[in-house]
This record gives structure tokens, C-alpha cells and sequence, in this order.
């Protein structure tokens, strides 16, 4: 019986080889190096000390929530925005190239890799695939439309913007938010609370400047830490 090479996607062998490509690429584009950290736990350098950041969202239809931990202060930064979700880039994983009668899970790790759905897209659009014997002899290269259903193939809003769900029941993007931050100390001191607090602001406010920067101005104004 022939399946459907969309229905391939969706099959969980797919799903979880295509989950442990993501998970090894830290969640990230390999070509442009944006990330998602509503798939996983994202490792990060801090570009002020290069010390390192935990990056992670996530959302419930009533909550969203990104957190950045930082391994050298011991301090999570919880930026709340209620009701306003955060749109991430659409991640998927990439076949370096296709080997005949060869499952899409069945591939060495070797042969695969995250691209976000820009890079994923241009790729195929300026570039061939090698299709190979079950030697791995190139027989011939060809053009694919990408498609990887189980990771959010058809995303049309922007990444790092904001939507909300009105009265319609219609997503929208939202212009203005305003999040309350919270600050979970793990080695709290009292007498370091004050340089915690502006540890905070600064990791808060250099999020917003570099992934966010169509909102920074509203970051100020919650930024009374």
C-alpha cells in the first residue's frame, strides 16, 4: 500500500527522530541561527559576559510565560504576558539528501538538520537534493518543496511578535504589551538583592533589544524590577 508522503510526517517514528534532530540542534536554525524555545530548553550565551542563559516559553490558552535562567547568578527571569502569545519561528527538520526505499526516520543523524521554515524554503528553492541508491550512490539531484507537517507548516505570522484571540475567536497581532516580570532567586542573599534586581532589568531589557526590538519600548515600563 502506498502512503502519502504527508502522512509520512506525521508518522511517530517521524515525529520522534525529527524531536531528537531538534533537541541536538539546541532547537535552533543551523542556517540563521534563530530559535524556538517552546520545543525545548534553549542554551544560550549571554552577550554581555558570555555566561550561559536558559532560554524556555511556554503557553496555555489563559497564560505566556518566557523564562531566562542564568547559570551564573542563579536567577530566573519571568516575563509574563498573559494573554498575549509569543509566535516562534516554525522549525523543521531538513534531509541532506533522499536514499531509495529508505523510511525518513531510518536516516543517520548525520543526515539531518533543524532549519527554521525561511532558510528550510530558500534551501530547496536554489538547491538540488542528491537522490541516492541503497549504496548512497548519487543517482540523480532534484528540487523538493519541503514539507514537514508536524512542526507548524502552515505559520503565517511573523516570528517574535504577539497575538491575542478576540471576541471573534480570531487571532490578531497585538501592538502593545505589557508583562509583569518575576524574579525566582535560588541562592537568594538579602544583601545582594539590589544587584540582583539590576542583574534582572539587564537581562530583561537586552531580551527585548535583541529579539524583540519592534516592542522595546514598551520594556522600559515594566521594567521596575
Amino acid at each position: 500500500m502506498n502512503i502519502a508522503v504527508n502522512t509520512l510526517y506525521l508518522n511517530k517514528e517521524w515525529l520522534d527522530k525529527r524531536d531528537l534532530i531538534l533537541k541536538r540542534d539546541n532547537y535552533t536554525c543551523q542556517g540563521c541561527q534563530t530559535f524556538n524555545p517552546s520545543l525545548g530548553s534553549v542554551e544560550l550565551s549571554n552577550p554581555i559576559d558570555n555566561s550561559l542563559e536558559i532560554h524556555f516559553y511556554r503557553s496555555t490558552p489563559g497564560s505566556s510565560v518566557y523564562t531566562i535562567s542564568s547559570e551564573k547568578y542563579k536567577l530566573d527571569v519571568e516575563i509574563d504576558f498573559g494573554r498575549n502569545w509569543m509566535v516562534l519561528p516554525v522549525l523543521q527538520v531538513h534531509h541532506k539528501r533522499y536514499i531509495q526505499n529508505k523510511n525518513l526516520w531510518d536516516y543517520d543523524d548525520t543526515d539531518l538538520i533543524t532549519l527554521c521554515k525561511n532558510c528550510h524554503n530558500s534551501l530547496h528553492d536554489n538547491f538540488e537534493i542528491p537522490i541516492c541508491d541503497s549504496s548512497g550512490l548519487i543517482i540523480k539531484n532534484k528540487k523538493f518543496t519541503p514539507k514537514d507537517e508536524g512542526c507548524g507548516g502552515y505559520h503565517t505570522y511573523d516570528p517574535w511578535t504577539f497575538i491575542y484571540l478576540n471576541r471573534e475567536k480570531e487571532y490578531l497581532l497585538k501592538d502593545i504589551i505589557k508583562p509583569f516580570i518575576r524574579l525566582i532567586v535560588t541562592e537568594e542573599e538579602d544583601s545582594r538583592i539590589e544587584e540582583i534586581r539590576e542583574i534582572a532589568k539587564t537581562m530583561y531589557l537586552d531580551f527585548f533589544k535583541r529579539y524583540i526590538p519592534n516592542y522595546t519600548n514598551q520594556s522600559s515600563a515594566s521594567a521596575g524590577l
